[in-house]
């Protein structure tokens, strides 16, 4: 080690220039030193990068709702845009729809799974309830009006062919529809007369069912997200 090397080691232990160190000093230094070093190798193999980087665009720019599986582990995503991806559940891209072509766009609030129907329901920024055909993703009916918009969706089955869904809505409100003999009421409404290409129903109709249970009421004067 040169002249210029002790005195610029010097002056980087020395930062009480006092123009000497101690043996105590010297030895937490080269601790320190040693210590860095080490953090760096850890550091190191830790993240790796890959050179030259390949640039790749991978985001989705648009909202993901929700996130459901179904029972064979595919993964089911659907955007606010109404962009609905299938992966695996290795989660590979299998495919993708768009839920409102050749309709009007609309915004897409919560989606939940009918498994038991093989159905899957889309709340809408336009106060809708949609359900679509699980294998196909084509639409099957609508309950529309609701008269407020469905923040988030959920579903049970409650056995013998009866379910319930149930919204949480903008105005601090919780609805619970229950169906008796679901699939028959399903079908009746599928044959109903079409809205933008949908077979629909407007609420205050599909309660007069006698197979349709409504209730709702206000928990509170906010959103319902959950």
């Amino acid at each position: 080690m040169g002249n210029a090397q002790i005195h610029s080691l010097l002056k980087k232990i020395n930062y009480s220039d006092q123009g000497r160190i101690s043996w105590v000093e010297f030895s937490t230094y080269l601790l320190q030193q040693y210590k860095a070093k080490e953090e760096t190798v850890r550091r190191s193999k830790q993240v790796a990068f890959n050179l030259p980087a390949t640039v790749r665009d991978c985001g989705h720019g648009v909202t993901i709702v929700n996130i459901h599986s179904t029972h064979d582990g595919t993964v089911l995503t659907v955007r606010e845009d109404g962009l609905m991806c299938q992966w695996s559940p290795e989660l590979k891209p299998q495919r993708t729809k768009h839920m409102f072509v050749h309709r009007r766009s609309k915004w897409v609030t919560d989606f939940a799974l009918m498994s038991e129907y093989n159905k899957l329901m889309i709340g809408t920024g336009d106060g809708e309830i949609q359900f679509y055909e699980l294998s196909s993703l084509e639409p099957y009916c609508q309950i529309s009006a609701l008269g407020t918009i469905p923040l988030t969706l959920d579903y049970s089955y409650t056995g013998s062919d009866n379910c319930c869904f149930l919204y949480g809505d903008m105005e601090g409100c919780v609805t619970i529809i229950l169906l008796s003999t679901a699939e028959d009421t399903l079908r009746l409404w599928n044959r109903l007369p079409k809205a933008e290409n949908v077979p629909n129903i407007a609420i205050k109709n599909a309660v007069l069912s006698q197979k349709v249970t409504f209730v709702r009421w206000r928990v509170h004067h906010d959103w319902v997200t959950q």
